[in-house]
């Protein structure tokens, strides 16, 4: 019999046409730096969408990564593939459960860096293995990177230790003072930048300063013996230093700290110096003190008396150009003084005591020219009063005066005198007349 089947099982169904609100992403956050080109992206969806599809896409549009909302309306993904370093930005797109597409997220933007920062560079101070006593020297240096860290490192025969730290400037450059004194050795700085993200670089150039800020010992006098008698007036003065001090300075003085001469320490720590001008008979005391190579002075020797007894030695006679008579040069011993005498021994005005130049020259300038023909001597004078021998030089020169012109006589008993000779009375053709010292003058007859 026919008739109507019973209903069938229920299905249900449900409609959905609402596009879900669009994601947030919260990691990376926006405008910030990472170390890694596979970071993981998070955000957040509302829960009631939970099991949609998050798709990460780049500012090109090209998918990053794929996610699934949690129950909370978590999610996260990875980049399949590593972002190079620099800047990204993405966005994030929900589809539902129902192929409902959700807006954009907002953009966030960062900035990949993988790379370790580069290697600084140290300008200051130069690398030298002369020794410095200036033990805490400001370091400078470029090629940092904007608003990283720079560590200045040291190491010594006892470790290596950080020296001083910099923050590098908007130029690239940065400077730092020690903490501490640079101690005394050999000292090899560098320097490296370090990124918080992407760790440390490698060094820099390396800086050898060598420090010496000890004060050396005193030297010792060797020669003369102290309480000895010497004949010379310039006495060779040696001695002994530390070995160590090569290239130091010795400085001899007398008792009243005059200089009497310096020396420089050779190897093995000799030393020797003699006074450049003579010294004066009687008893001396003298002691030395070192000057290191890095300007510490040290300690003063034991002081060395000596006597002088020698006879006087005078100086070395002058050597004197040829001269005309109106200037008289020449050269002599450094130090000394020159007197020029005339033929019969009288001092010349205009150059007596001439001092010589640091080089021994001398030239001096007779108050009255001396006359050609006259035979002059030039003597050497010491501090101590020594006098040379005298050297002797002809002035040059005419000795002959020049012959007035003869006068000649006009028609009328006159004189024309054509001379340049000096007035003089004369008498010429029976007229006692008067000769002028002008030339072509015509000169009358005295009534």
């Amino acid at each position: 019999m026919a008739g109507t089947s019973g209903p069938s099982n229920p299905v249900l169904y449900v409609v959905d046409t609402q596009a879900p609100d669009k994601p947030v992403i919260t990691s990376p956050a926006d405008a910030s730096t990472i170390d890694t080109g596979l970071p993981l992206i998070t955000g957040t969806a509302k829960p009631s969408e939970v099991g949609g599809s998050i798709s990460v896409t780049d500012s090109a549009g090209a998918l990053l990564c794929k996610a699934t909302v949690e129950s909370d309306g978590t999610w996260s993904c990875t980049p399949t593939k590593a972002l190079a370093d620099g800047p990204h930005t993405i966005k994030a797109i929900e589809t539902d459960m129902a192929g409902n597409v959700s807006p954009a997220s907002d953009p966030v933007t960062f900035t990949v860096i993988t790379a370790a920062p580069g290697a600084p560079r140290i300008t200051e101070p130069t690398s030298s293995n002369t020794p410095t006593s200036h033990n805490r020297p400001t370091i400078r240096g470029d090629k940092g990177t904007p608003g990283e860290t720079v560590t200045v490192t040291n190491t010594t025969d006892t470790g290596t230790h950080t020296v001083c730290t910099a923050e590098v400037q908007s130029d690239g450059t940065w400077e730092c003072d020690p903490v501490d004194p640079l101690p005394d050795g050999t000292n090899t700085l560098t320097a490296t930048q370090t990124d918080p993200d992407t760790g440390t670089s490698a060094p820099s150039n390396a800086v050898v300063v060598v420090v010496d800020t000890h004060k050396p010992a005193a030297p010792v006098i060797t020669s003369p013996k102290d309480g000895s008698t010497i004949t010379s007036h310039t006495p060779q003065i040696t001695g002994t230093a530390d070995p160590s001090e090569v290239g130091g300075t010795i400085e001899v003085t007398d008792s009243s700290d005059a200089t009497l001469c310096t020396a420089t320490i050779q190897t093995g720590g000799s030393w020797s110096c003699t006074p450049p001008s003579q010294l004066a008979n009687g008893k001396y005391t003298i002691e030395a003190t070192e000057t290191s190579v890095t300007g510490i002075v040290g300690a003063v020797s034991a002081p060395v008396s000596f006597t002088i007894v020698a006879a006087p030695s005078k100086p070395s006679t002058p050597v004197v150009d040829p001269t005309n008579g109106k200037t008289v040069t020449g050269k002599t011993d450094i130090g000394t003084t020159i007197t020029v005498t005339d033929n019969k021994d009288n001092p010349v005005p205009g150059c007596v005591d001439i001092p010589a130049d640091e080089a021994g020259h001398f030239s001096c300038t007779p108050v009255t020219p001396l006359v050609p023909g006259t035979v002059i001597k030039v003597t050497a004078t010491d501090g101590s009063g020594n006098q040379s021998d005298p050297a002797t030089v002809t002035v040059q020169g005419s000795t002959n005066p020049a012959k007035p012109n003869k006068p000649t006589v006009n028609t009328g008993g006159q004189v024309a005198a054509t001379s340049l000779v000096p007035a003089a009375v004369c008498v010429l053709a029976g007229l006692v007349c008067l000769a002028v010292w002008r030339k072509r003058r015509v000169i009358e007859p005295i009534e």
